[in-house]
């Protein structure tokens, strides 16, 4: 199980996780997935394994250890 605001990366693009929906049997309708992605604020959605999940795509990353600013001498 995946957690929810973790990153996950799908086809070399890293997205954080917004829910998580699984499924025993069947498909939900994509009218009901396009409804989930507008209420969850959620860009893409993909499915593997019964489980549905509804991402963001994470554009930018600053990693804080590296800032020259920040680096005590």
């Amino acid at each position: 199980m995946v957690t929810l605001g973790k990153t996950i990366n799908i086809q070399g693009e890293l997205y954080e996780i917004v829910r998580t929906v699984t499924i025993t049997k069947g498909m939900i309708p994509g009218d009901i997935i396009e409804g989930l992605k507008r209420k969850w604020h959620a860009e893409k959605t993909y499915i593997k394994d019964n489980t549905y999940y509804f991402v963001n795509e994470i554009k930018t990353i600053t990693i804080e250890d590296e800032r020259p600013d920040q680096i005590e001498h």
